[in-house]
């Protein structure tokens, strides 16, 4: 289609077999190189082939079936930035599914065999590639030993080594899940955007990926010097968006107490960061406390940390007891154990969302919100930060069921949406295009190709004109005569 949303070019039959069954999974992934190519992965009968077609829609390589066990579902595919196919999928070949990975150029020729890299009942899984060429992959998976469901993702390199994996595992008894998929900004930061029973689920980078919050995370104890005062060296510091001082004090039941908490960098003046206070009377007493010391925690150096008392009751006896003093990081913003399930950015109904990043390295959601006969298209806008730039809205009042939406931007950070529309007759394939805040620029139309007028010489119409007069002249013109019972004699005669 052109910017418009108009065909530019009739659709093509790509592969035709006839199916002993409906299959459940049987959705085609698509991925564009460096050229404008089209690679295309899909499945037929648990198996999956891959085709490739040139931007106008012409088949340049006739689809080859790359898996034959008949075991293969769940395709996805991601062109790297030497134009190979790196696809996943799902297989069930041992009864038990495990999710496989294949790497081919762009002519079809296998670089990194099928190999597994996941453990049994993984399914479902998604794949992007960064722009230095790592790939993402994600997927769901069944722990029965444990909590019964999760989300697992992995970074792997060009040579299909996986350097980074993360696990996030689901304290739930009921799960229910629809779709998934990863997303990668303009800086490399990668996202995940899933649905759990049936709310729109969104997890930033502070959440997801390692480079910078699991990983690089630290946690560093201070050493004790006396009982008032506890050091530390830092000579590899490297800086982080939250820098937090964790302490653990016990006071036992003698008086009540309280001081400031004082922090020095490199022998400097001290400088008042928080305060400790007992109040209790007549009962043991645990205190943690967390203070922020980002704009004090800056570089390397000796830091030190000192507890002045004062007031007190009771002297020495009622001063509190130092367990430990750490010095942790944690991510920007969020807080992993109060959002292990990701940010709700929707409560509505919402099922098989899609996500796109515009030019503004904002987040566009489109999903449908009902699995009834009347189900609807939504919207909704948000930063990388899961800020709310546009609030949640219907896009479409059509009357049928509309469903299975996926949404790509351009470089005007409109969004081009197709999708299914199901009535009593018939399934059609739509097009719709959105401006950047949800607005109806090209409302639905079916997905046809019509073919465009083309002005027409004036000679064109003449010369079947003049045919059909010279032919009913010749008509008119024509006698018949008999001669004899069994023979018939033509004349004709030329004006």
């Amino acid at each position: 289609m052109d910017n418009d949303g108009d065909p530019v070019m009739p659709k093509k039959l790509v592969y035709s077999a006839d199916l002993p069954r409906r299959s459940e999974y049987t959705d085609p992934a698509i991925s564009i190189d460096t050229g404008g190519n089209a690679h295309i992965v899909f499945e037929v009968n648990n198996d999956l082939y891959y085709t490739k077609l040139s931007n106008r829609g012409k088949i340049l390589e006739k689809p080859l079936e790359i898996t034959h066990d008949g075991s293969s579902t769940d395709s996805n595919i991601a062109v790297d930035l030497e134009d190979n196919l790196n696809i996943v999928w799902t297989s069930w070949l041992t009864g038990k599914s495990r999710i496989y990975y294949m790497k081919l150029n762009s002519n079809g020729k296998m670089l990194i065999d099928a190999k597994e890299i996941s453990e049994v009942r993984s399914y479902d899984p998604t794949i992007v590639m960064d722009s230095k060429g790592y790939l993402h992959i994600s997927w769901y998976y069944e722990d029965t030993d444990a909590y019964p469901l999760g989300l697992y993702i992995v970074k792997m390199d060009q040579r299909g080594n996986i350097v980074y994996e993360k696990n996030m595992v689901f304290p739930v008894v009921e799960f229910r899940r629809s779709s998934m998929e990863l997303l990668v900004n303009s800086e490399d930061q990668t996202g995940l955007v899933y649905t759990l029973n049936d709310r729109l689920r969104y997890f930033p980078a502070e959440l997801l990926d390692g480079e910078d919050d699991v990983e690089s995370r630290f946690e560093e104890e201070f050493r004790r010097k006396n009982d008032r005062e506890y050091y530390l060296e830092l000579p590899y510091f490297t800086a982080h968006k939250n820098c937090f001082i964790n302490i653990t004090m016990i006071k036992g039941a003698m008086g009540r107490s309280s001081g400031d908490i004082l922090l020095s960098q490199n022998e400097e003046e001290y400088k008042k960061i928080g305060i400790w206070s007992f109040a209790q009377l007549g009962e043991l007493v645990v205190e943690r406390m967390k203070i922020n010391v980002t704009q004090y925690i800056t570089s390397d150096g000796l830091y030190r940390i000192k507890f002045e008392k004062d007031s007190d009751i009771f002297g020495e006896m009622s001063d509190p007891d130092i367990l430990n003093v750490k010095l942790i990081s944690e991510p920007s913003e969020y807080d992993e154990t109060e959002n292990i399930f990701g940010i709700t950015l929707s409560e509505n109904f919402v099922l098989e969302p899609s996500v796109a990043v515009d030019g503004e390295d904002n987040n566009n959601f489109v999903w449908y919100d009902d699995t009834g006969n009347h189900s609807q298209l939504r919207y909704l806008k948000a930063d990388y930060y899961r800020n709310i730039i546009v609030k949640e809205r219907q896009i479409t009042l059509e009357v049928g069921k509309l469903y299975d939406p996926a949404i790509a931007i351009d470089r005007s950070n409109c969004i081009h949406l197709v999708g299914l529309d199901e009535d009593e007759d018939d399934t059609t394939t739509y097009y719709m295009k959105l401006d950047g805040y949800g607005k109806i620029i090209v409302p639905a139309r079916e997905i046809k190709y019509v073919e465009k007028e083309v002005s027409t010489p004036l000679l064109s119409y003449i010369i079947p004109v003049l045919v059909c007069v010279i032919t009913a002249s010749v008509l008119l013109l024509l006698h018949i005569r008999k001669t004899k019972k069994d023979r018939v004699e033509f004349t004709i005669i030329f004006d």
